[in-house]
């Protein structure tokens, strides 16, 4: 399988992070800090190339992208369901690339 830099997300706006390992619908999902899978992504045909959390809206709250080299598909949690959004520090995406760390840090 792909492999993945474990970018956190706060999936649930509840201050959890979850780690993407990837959105593939039976070897990946968010995953806690043990390795588990929480939050697991449909099998509804979507690329699983490569996925990415990011902000994309400016909402406060991280959408997952999901892409390969003909489609990207853009998930996120359901808005009835997810907290406020809260504020975050995290890695800008200008200093994006295939060498990096991550973080998510709540500004509370």
């Amino acid at each position: 399988q792909i492999g993945s830099i474990l970018p956190p997300v706060d999936w649930a706006g509840d201050g959890r992070a979850w780690l993407l390992h990837n959105t593939h619908p039976q070897k990946g999902g968010l995953m806690d800090i043990h390795g588990r899978r929480g939050v697991l992504f449909p099998d509804d045909g979507h690329p699983v190339l490569c996925s990415e959390a990011v902000d994309i809206d400016g909402d406060g709250h991280q959408e997952v992208l999901s892409w390969d080299f003909s489609a990207i598909w853009i998930y996120r949690a359901d808005p009835a369901v997810v907290g406020e959004a809260r504020g975050y520090d995290s890695t800008p995406v200008y200093n994006n690339s295939n060498y990096r760390g991550r973080w998510l840090l709540s500004k509370d």
